[in-house]
């Protein structure tokens, strides 16, 4: 067949556009190669951001499941994600240390108000 016969081929077949991942889904599979190396401590920087509270809730799931040959240090902003999910909790201010310990000792402690 021709060059010219074949890319004309080739540009009928994807004149449709490229096919894409919705950004969700993107978000979803990144730290799929993270928990099939199963490494001892898995590092995530807000794993959940810019998904939904649904997604969020499912990446933590994963996250959690995991853990029990290792451990995970997750980085969080929503605390109420954090409560339901976390084992401990350790609280920063201004890059500083201010509480730590169980989440839901962490979480009922006065000082959180300044946080």
């Amino acid at each position: 067949m021709p060059v010219d016969a074949s890319r004309a081929r080739m540009d009928r077949r994807h004149s449709g556009g490229v096919p894409t991942i919705a950004c969700s889904a993107r978000k979803r599979s990144r730290p799929g190669g993270s928990l099939a190396a199963e490494p001892p401590l898995l590092l995530a920087a807000d794993p959940g951001a810019a998904l939904d509270i649904a997604q969020q809730w499912w990446m933590m799931q994963r996250l959690r499941a995991r853990t029990p040959g290792g451990a995970a240090l997750v980085l969080l902003h929503e605390l109420s994600l954090a409560s339901r999910c976390c084992d401990r909790l350790l609280m920063m201010e201004r890059g500083r240390l201010v509480l730590q310990g169980p989440s839901q000792a962490v979480l009922a402690d006065c000082t959180l108000d300044r946080i």
